[in-house]
């Protein structure tokens, strides 16, 4: 096997686990949305001016973008689909973010 095409295979699999960390997250952030919908109710409302805007409600609809997103990634990386792995890109790395402050 070539030196490039290891290369290629490794970075193929850092960028599943990768994904597979952020899925997991997602799910981590879902099941603490669950938890606080059914078992903290008083303790999870923030504002009173929107009774719908909860922490659980914000933990279950993070957790849910989180978990698609990783998912997608996870399929990408593992079947090399360029369109899954463009899908997954802008929610992550946001050019904005990455700029200098001058």
């Amino acid at each position: 096997m070539p030196g490039t095409q290891r290369c290629l295979c490794c970075f193929k699999y850092l960028m599943f686990g990768f994904n597979l960390i952020f899925w997991l997250g997602g799910c981590g952030l879902f099941g603490v949305g669950v938890w606080l919908s059914f078992t903290q109710a008083e303790f999870s409302s923030l504002p009173l001016s929107f009774p719908s805007l909860s922490a659980a409600n914000l933990l279950l609809v993070a957790g849910g973008i989180t978990m698609v997103t990783g998912f997608l990634g996870c399929l990408g990386a593992l079947k090399e689909q360029r369109c899954l792995l463009i899908t997954v890109r802008p929610g992550r790395s946001n050019p904005y973010l990455c700029k200098q402050q001058r």
